[in-house]
């Protein structure tokens, strides 16, 4: 499928496709693949303009790190994606990215240590936003 985005010269398909192959592989533990697959991705959604894009690869990143236990590393991806979230107006992105963020937090907190505190507000969400955004987990 890769090949075909490339061959079509459909680099936003391409990027979408990288960051699939990354997701992946931090599900199987191939840590260091997923994390150039995200940073392939990434890449690809700068050269295009795509913020949207660019916030889910930055918050994949974060979640490899995550998953690594490299939580300092994890929260500046995911602070990164929470940026771009802010900056597009994206409350429900914003909210995904607050819940990312807070799972790294709790992963801090787990290995005994104090997690860093948020340096803005949380956004207040209407219930809906949070029902679809529950739903769609």
């Amino acid at each position: 499928m890769l090949s075909l985005f490339r061959e079509a010269g459909d680099r936003a398909g391409e990027a979408r496709t990288l960051g699939y192959v990354g997701l992946n592989e931090t599900q199987l533990g191939r840590y260091e693949q997923a994390a150039g697959h995200q940073q392939e991705a990434l890449v690809i959604f700068r050269d295009i303009g795509d913020f949207f894009g660019q916030a889910r690869a930055l918050g994949n990143l974060g979640w490899v790190r995550q998953r690594q236990g490299r939580y300092q590393e994890a929260i500046g991806y995911q602070q990164q994606a929470l940026a771009l979230m802010r900056k597009m107006g994206s409350t429900v992105g914003e909210v995904e990215i607050l819940v990312k963020l807070g799972e790294v937090y709790l992963g801090l907190a787990a290995a005994g240590k104090r997690p860093p505190t948020l340096s803005r507000p949380v956004p207040r969400c209407p219930r809906s936003v949070i029902r679809i955004w529950r739903l769609a987990r």
